[in-house]
């Protein structure tokens, strides 16, 4: 699509230390409206650069290569792309080796903070500054020094909510606890100091979801600047398929860190009331809770641990149902990845993706922090075998009425919007 001409001289700079995946289509869209002027992002890559043509064309590491092309910029000029990577390479190599987490975690705050400071000496006086969460407090500093606006861009619920919801979870289950939230634990006060301030300096907040602006209302944060902006569905499957489950056991994949907060230890303990055979679970990710919670899971899943990109989308497009019963997700893509697939999904009302569910048509949803809720929403996809075609159209219906291309004209409008401030 061509970059259209601004209509006022205001230009962007948007940074990120970490390029996810949804942080291409922002800056593409930024780009193509004719508004970004620099796009400072940690670990970005693109097909041209040496590294990747020599991972391509050996098959060498093919797991790094997947991770890499997962973080490529191609539609973004050469020119309005500035990187930042030493600490995200060094954050790499070292969750490889580092047992514990803890290097790892000491290396993503001092390289976030490094970060930082760099991406606000890109600054220019008439940028408006588009920061992520505990990354941009020194660009937003200067940027106010500077007289500039504002956007900053929330990814999960509130910190200090989210940290009493996981004490109540740790006082229900003490075996969950682990090594490294407890070295987190020690840390929260300096960390949530660090995200006030950020958002202090914030003309307007972009969360993906309903439960995120809940979470700050809940803390006594006042959120009239907070705007909310769902995250995107990629293109949807030409065609579905995924057969439906008919008299056999129900297929279920879960997808991502398999830990507390996506509500792990819930999941386990309903599936555990279902006779064996009647549901199968798949879930693919990393183990994040504590050992003493394997061998339980062990019995009633299959533990693939990380797989590639393309292989969970296969997962999911065969899947009968996508499950993540969240107790906090400020939006979870993989449900609209789900949903493109045309795979209906179970997700608790903590997921901030349920806004596009719609129970008993294209999925369930059940209330957070119940293995109960959890077995009753199995219960009601059982029941529906029946409509599974139904649903499968449904899902994928969801996924075509909000894709990536309106999440973009959303983020310019909102942007147009902050800089129109008085």
């Amino acid at each position: 699509m061509a970059r259209h001409a601004a209509a006022a001289l205001m230009s962007v700079l948007i940074s990120h230390t970490a390029a996810p995946p949804f942080l291409r289509y922002t800056a593409q869209a930024i780009d193509q409206a004719g508004l970004l002027r620099l796009a400072v992002i940690g670990l970005a890559t693109r097909s041209d650069d040496r590294l990747m043509r020599l991972l391509a064309h050996s098959g060498w590491m093919p797991a790094l290569h997947d991770l890499l092309k997962r973080k490529l910029f191609d539609d973004i000029p050469r020119q309005r792309l500035a990187r930042y990577s030493r600490y995200e390479w060094a954050r790499l190599l070292c969750g490889r080796l580092d047992r514990s987490g803890k290097l790892t975690d000491w290396l993503w705050d001092q390289g976030t903070r490094a970060f930082d400071r760099y991406a606000a000496r890109q600054l220019r006086a008439d940028d408006l500054a588009f920061g992520y969460e505990y990354g941009c407090q020194a660009l937003f500093e200067r940027a106010k020094a500077m007289g500039l606006r504002t956007v900053y861009e929330i990814p999960s619920a509130a910190h200090d909510w989210y940290h009493d919801l996981l004490a109540r979870e740790l006082q229900a289950f003490p075996d969950l606890l682990t090594p490294l939230q407890e070295h987190t634990d020690r840390l929260q006060a300096e960390r949530s100091a660090r995200r006030r301030a950020e958002l202090q300096l914030a003309d307007r907040v972009l969360v993906y979801s309903q439960h995120v602006v809940d979470s700050y209302r809940a803390e006594g944060v006042d959120v009239s600047n907070f705007r909310v902006i769902n995250l995107g569905a990629p293109p949807v499957a030409e065609r579905i398929i995924g057969t439906d489950p008919g008299s056999g056991p129900i297929r279920l994949v879960f997808a991502g860190t398999f830990g507390i907060r996506k509500g792990a230890h819930y999941l386990i303990q309903a599936l555990e009331q279902f006779p064996a055979g009647q549901v199968q679970l798949d879930v693919y990710g990393s183990w994040a809770l504590s050992e003493s919670w394997r061998e339980r899971a062990a019995r009633v899943a299959t533990l693939h641990g990380p797989v590639s990109f393309d292989a969970l989308q296969q997962a999911l497009a065969h899947a009968h149902a996508l499950v993540l019963p969240s107790l906090s997700e400020a939006f979870g893509m993989v449900v609209t990845e789900a949903l493109a697939q045309g795979t209906p999904v179970l997700v608790s009302d903590a997921v901030g993706a349920a806004d596009l569910v719609q129970t008993g048509e294209s999925g369930a949803i059940v209330s957070a922090g119940s293995s109960a809720q959890i077995k009753s929403g199995l219960q009601q996809l059982s029941e529906a075998r029946g409509r599974w075609s139904q649903m499968r159209e449904a899902a994928r219906a969801a996924a075509q009425g909000w894709q990536w291309a309106d999440h973009g004209r959303a983020v310019v409008n909102l942007i147009r919007e902050t800089e129109a401030l008085a």
